[in-house]
């Protein structure tokens, strides 16, 4: 029975990442903490485990409907894994720089100074999800496609694709060094993942299907329902305390 309820959660979260470009740790952790019994940071470890292969899956799909910028992507991971390279904003624009990259997208043509800005407001958002990924066991996949729809304009797909590719070299970082602290329940990893893997190529398809137009209010609904679930679960916390 615990197996069946921990692949459940695996394809829920699964399902989620394809579809939403994020990590599906706001679905795993919940479920590994309340309904597995695992303590809060080894849930936090453990869902981090799990993001890797559940992104390489939905990437893959991504990349077969030609939404996939490794660009973007690249930047993104660079930041990420806090070990950005920011030599990129000095490159000229010639083809294949990111500032070729962000030009050809029309963010603002004809400014380099908007150029470099977006880059480095990309790699930025990488470090700050990169931060948050090691401390709360996310993949960090919202903030990067937050970022990339509404700070950089660019349509929905392409943000989640990206997001998706740069979660997993900043989630194998956070896995290195909860691997080393003890703290990733490998069995649980193991059943959490086989959920995952089904449930985000089955998302990554819908994702892909869906017009641009309902998978950005898919994505908006979705953290609208969680925020109201947080904000009430706070608030039973308190009048328990």
């Amino acid at each position: 029975m615990k197996v069946i309820k921990t692949l459940l959660i695996g394809v829920g979260a699964g399902l989620a990442s394809g579809l939403l470009g994020i990590g599906g740790a706001i679905i795993m952790v919940p479920g590994m903490v309340y309904i597995l019994g695992l303590s809060q940071h080894m849930a936090n470890a453990t869902s981090l485990a799990v993001v890797i292969p559940s992104a390489v899956v939905s990437a893959a799909v991504y990349q077969s409907f030609g939404q996939l910028d490794t660009t973007l992507a690249a930047l993104f991971a660079a930041g990420g894994m806090a070990g950005a390279y920011l030599g990129a904003a000095t490159a000229k624009s010639a083809a294949g720089t990111p500032a070729a990259y962000f030009q050809r997208i029309d963010l603002c043509p004809g400014s380099k100074d908007v150029v470099f800005v977006m880059i480095l407001l990309a790699i930025l958002t990488g470090v700050v999800t990169g931060v948050l990924s090691g401390l709360l066991g996310i993949g960090g996949g919202a903030i990067l496609v937050v970022s990339a729809v509404f700070l950089m304009d660019l349509n929905q797909h392409m943000a989640q694709a990206a997001a998706i590719v740069a979660m997993v070299p900043t989630a194998l970082v956070g896995v290195w060094r909860h691997h080393r602290n003890g703290l990733i329940h490998y069995r649980v990893a193991l059943v959490l993942a086989a959920g995952a893997l089904v449930g985000s190529v089955s998302g990554a398809y819908i994702a892909n299907l869906l017009p641009e137009a309902i998978l950005r209010k898919v994505f908006s609904i979705f953290f609208v329902i969680i925020s109201i679930q947080l904000f009430w679960s706070a608030r039973k916390v308190r009048q328990k305390g």
